[in-house]
């Protein structure tokens, strides 16, 4: 068989990745420095940014390509919700959808783990705030978007609830 099924090689970090030469066939890595999994495409010359695309040190022409894989969910609604880490790791509520009163989006605990982040990014300006609340034992509210405002915010989750990491006005 020229091209084996075969599983992801553990790599220390990036630069252990980098400092090796190629492959000769498509090959999968993962570092411990950012848990994600790369796949080594043969002649591939795209330029290493060092994070999406690694480059190595001689050996085969060719790049460690990051595969990313689908983390926005479905676009936030007029409603008070309950977001789950199934429902992706980025939502909008898009300009389209003015909140009609003020809104509470609860995040769940349900398969959660230890260090999920979940970006929430209010696009619309309205007449409303938008609540970022934790579903967890603890409760309470982490974030409120002001009205008339396009903000977004990040909760991560701490092994019992979601709490406050960062948030912004839009520019």
């Amino acid at each position: 068989m020229a091209n084996p099924t075969r599983a992801a090689t553990i790599r220390f970090d990036r630069a252990a990745m980098e400092a090796d030469p190629g492959p000769q066939i498509t090959h999968y890595n993962m570092p411990l420095d950012y848990p994600r999994l790369y796949e080594w495409i043969p002649g591939d010359t795209t330029t290493s940014d060092g994070l999406a695309v690694l480059t190595h040190s001689g050996g085969t022409i060719g790049r460690w390509h990051l595969i990313r894989g689908d983390i926005q969910g479905v676009n936030l609604t007029d409603a008070d919700e309950t977001l789950v880490v199934g429902g992706n790791f980025f939502r909008v509520l898009p300009a389209a959808v003015p909140l009609t009163v003020n809104r509470v989006k609860t995040l769940a605990t349900t398969n959660a783990a230890v260090g999920d982040e979940i970006h929430i990014n209010r696009i619309g300006l309205g007449a409303f705030t938008l609540a970022i609340a934790n579903g967890g034992a603890g409760a309470g509210t982490i974030y409120t978007l002001p009205a008339g405002q396009s903000w977004w915010a990040k909760a991560y989750f701490n092994g019992t609830d979601w709490v406050a990491h960062s948030a912004g006005q839009n520019p």
